[in-house]
């Protein structure tokens, strides 16, 4: 055990411990990376890396609309959308330091509930299956038209059988 890990000699097990613990905190670690060739293929969710990120000041929250000076407000990496940090459900209590998507995204989503492996091949499959399509906007309109159609009948129905009830 004579001078492992640093130029001083190690006499004892406490010494040894020491040594290893002050040379591991003083080396630079670095993770694992891929080669280049295998590592640029996309950034995941979206193409385009993140930026720093800053608190915005001068933009209304999408949903509150509120310019509200006194709570913070943050930006999506992924879309244009801008948040108070108390307006989010759960709220934070401080901005994230990592890349953050917010709950306008479906990916998320997508992933808790039909994603069965860690494969990146099987996220990108579903993701480009559920995530970012067209909505029809046809298809929302009818869909809302009959809903809307459906309810009144639904409700008035539901009124005569209630008066039936109460009467006898």
């Amino acid at each position: 055990m004579n001078k492992i890990f640093c130029s001083r000699e190690i006499r004892n097990t406490v010494a040894f411990y020491l040594a290893l613990s002050t040379s591991l905190t003083n080396c630079n670690a670095r993770q694992f990376q891929l080669p280049a060739s295998l590592r640029n293929d996309g950034l995941l969710p979206y193409r385009g890396l993140a930026q720093p990120r800053y608190i915005v000041v001068n933009e209304p929250c999408t949903v509150c609309k509120g310019l509200g000076e006194d709570s913070l407000k943050i930006r999506c990496d992924f879309c244009r959308y801008v948040y108070h940090l108390d307006c989010l459900r759960p709220p934070l209590c401080c901005p994230p330091s990592e890349t953050w998507m917010c709950p306008n995204h479906v990916e998320p989503v997508v992933e808790s509930k039909l994603l069965t492996s860690i494969s990146v091949t099987e996220r990108r499959h579903l993701w480009a299956k559920y995530a970012r399509q067209r909505v029809d906007e046809h298809l929302v309109r009818m869909s809302f038209l009959h809903k809307v159609r459906k309810s009144p009948d639904e409700s008035s129905t539901e009124d005569v059988h209630n008066s039936d009830a109460c009467e006898k």
